[in-house]
């Protein structure tokens, strides 16, 4: 059979030059088959004649072909055609018209899904041939599926489906949980946070408050220091004033007569006095020591006090002074209700 150049396909009309190519295809395939079959033929002769020869002198197929101007690569691709031929031709699995129509990426496929190594899944040489009958367009693409992963290459499309659905659906969850964890952050980020105290540092000199934060905290003090001692004086008792009862009213002595003896009035009953109720004496007030808390608060507030008086700022000033001495009055009205 002649092959056309380039120029001789450029002049033919579309038809001829389609029917060129379908020619050239099967031959392509043909020329395939036939050089699996002569691949096969030449092995076993090479294996009856050489047989009682050492290795280094035994011949072989694909360095024999190379000598002769076939590509190594092209002389091991045949191989896989002649193990087709063993495998499926001669124990009567297929015709030698189907393996002629038998691809090299078919025949590759097939061989490798029928080998045991690092496959998922084996094939026997009846199923290879069964499959390639059944689905000769899907054969190639399902042998290399069953090997890589155990499933038909149409399993396959659709457990890829699955699992990007499964994929975009988790993404999908992660990107709303993310976005619904960040919320309450921003929210969060607006509100004001109350500040947060430092432990008591060890004591510090006290700085010299300016003479209006001396008279207030004096003034302060003056009223804490009285009201603890009006809250802790004891209670004044007073005596119980005896019962008092009405004296019976005499009555008028009669005028004496000849006949009659005056008679002496009755002596009225005693009258005694009740005895004075027990009282109790209060027992005397106790304020409870302040709390190294609580002394440390107070010295913070002076010290707030005396740098806003400083700084000039009267108003803020007035107004934690007057903090200062409700904060201070409510602390020891706690400790005298303690």
């Amino acid at each position: 059979m002649q092959i056309p150049n380039y120029s001789e396909i450029e002049a033919l009309p579309v038809t001829e030059k389609v029917a060129v190519g379908l020619n050239m295809a099967r031959l392509q395939n043909r020329a395939y088959s036939t050089l699996g079959k002569v691949y096969l033929l030449l092995d076993e002769q090479f294996d009856r004649e050489d047989s009682g020869k050492p290795r280094a002198e035994r011949r072989y197929v694909t360095p024999t072909l190379a000598k002769v101007g076939v590509h190594e690569k092209t002389a091991g691709n045949a191989s896989y055609a002649a193990r087709m031929w063993r495998d499926l031709v001669r124990p009567g699995h297929i015709t030698e018209a189907e393996y002629d129509k038998l691809s090299f990426g078919l025949c590759y496929a097939a061989a490798m899904v029928m080998s045991a190594k690092d496959n998922k899944r084996v094939l026997a040489a009846v199923e290879v041939a069964d499959w390639i009958l059944r689905n000769p367009d899907e054969a190639e693409q399902d042998f290399v599926s069953l090997r890589k992963d155990g499933i038909t290459a149409a399993e396959a499309a659709i457990a890829k489906q699955k699992a990007d659905a499964e994929k975009i659906a988790a993404d999908l969850a992660a990107a709303v949980a993310k976005e619904i964890a960040a919320q309450p952050k921003a929210a969060t980020a607006v509100q004001p946070t109350a500040p947060v105290i430092p432990p008591t540092p060890a004591p510090a000199p006290t700085p010299t408050p300016t003479p209006p934060v001396n008279d207030a905290l004096a003034r302060v003090r003056a009223e804490n220091a009285a009201l603890i001692a009006a809250q802790s004086a004891p209670v004044p008792v007073s005596e119980p004033e005896p019962i008092v009862t009405e004296s019976p009213v005499a009555p008028p002595e009669p005028t004496p007569t000849a006949t009659e003896s005056p008679v002496a009035a009755p002596e009225p009953p005693a009258i005694v006095p009740a005895p004075p109720k027990a009282v109790t004496e209060p027992t005397p007030f106790t304020a409870p020591d302040r709390t190294p808390e609580v002394l440390a608060g107070i010295e913070r507030l002076e010290l707030a006090i005396a740098s806003l008086s400083a700084d000039g700022q009267m108003a803020a000033w007035e107004k934690l002074t007057g903090l200062m001495g409700r904060l201070v009055n409510s602390l020891e009205a706690s400790e005298v209700a303690a």
